[in-house]
This record gives C-alpha cells, structure tokens and sequence, in this order.
C-alpha cells in the first residue's frame, strides 16, 4: 500500500514425506513452507493481523518487533543537537584556558537504536486465547503493547585553539 506496508515472501521450501512399508521407504507427498514478512505501520492493528495469519493456518509467528520508521531523521537532528553541545563546552574550556577556538580538527558520529522490542510469540497461547474468546462470544484480538525505542547519538568531536 501507499504508506510502506507490504508483505514479502523470505523463505519457500518444499520437503519430501515419506512413510515406509516393510522396511521400503515409499514417497508420501511434499511438505510446503512458505516464511513471510509483513511490514505495517498500523500497530494498532498488529493483534488483528496475527489472529488473521493464525486463522488462514499460519503455524509460526516470530520476530515481532518495532522500530523507529523516522530513524534517520531522528538521528540527524540528535547529531547536530549533540555536536552543537560540544562546541560549546569545547569554547567554555577554551576561554577558561585563556584560548579560542579556531577551527575542527576532527569529528566523528555514531547513532544507534536501544530497547527495540522483540516480543516471541507463542502460538499455543494464541489459539487457547482465541478459542476462549469464540465460547464467550467476545471478539477481543490477541493483545500486542508497543514500546518505545530510545536511540543514543554520540559526538566526538576535537578543536583548533589558539
């Protein structure tokens, strides 16, 4: 769709099943998996979408897990905030050495992301909560709670003085 959700195969095999007959093997049909990605940014209907993939037959649901879809943006504007820190404290050092800053001599920046949550998720429970929910007639999709994801940028910066 138009707001960068999709859905993407990652994975297909086909796996022969054999049984065996006096001691014979003897080819019984293939066994299919398909692994699939969806990316959405509607996390308030991620529940939905599980209870969905379950009931079309989905058996493995895992790697659940949110991010920041602003990440560079954020981290640009973290970078310039922390660098512009550090100008200052460096000139406040400087006056306070009896000197002036005059130029960069060198810079470098890192951005990371910390606490981005990956939920594992247990499709036993899923289906016991599903069908507790269909004997008393609530329609209630399975809960999922977003969290928040903190990201950390980081300056080095060093100064010409004179």
């Amino acid at each position: 769709s138009n707001n960068g959700d999709y859905v993407k195969t990652t994975g297909y095999s086909a796996q022969p099943q054999y049984n065996y007959v006096n001691n014979k093997r003897v080819f019984d049909k293939y066994q299919v998996s398909n692994r699939i990605v969806v990316h959405t940014k509607s996390t308030d209907k991620t529940g939905a979408m599980i209870d969905k993939a379950v009931s079309l037959g989905a058996t493995n649901i895992d790697n659940l897990s949110f991010t920041l879809s602003s990440y560079e943006t954020q981290c640009d504007e973290l970078l310039v905030k922390a660098t512009q820190k550090a100008r200052v404290r460096a000139e406040s050092l400087a006056k306070a050495a009896g000197t002036k800053i005059v130029g960069v001599s060198g810079l470098s920046a890192s951005c990371s992301p910390q606490g981005q949550q990956r939920v594992m998720y247990n499709m036993m429970m899923a289906k016991s909560a599903m069908m507790e929910d269909s004997a008393s007639g609530a329609i209630e999709s399975t809960p999922i709670e977003s969290g928040s994801v903190k990201l950390y940028a980081n300056v080095n910066a060093t100064f010409f003085v004179e």
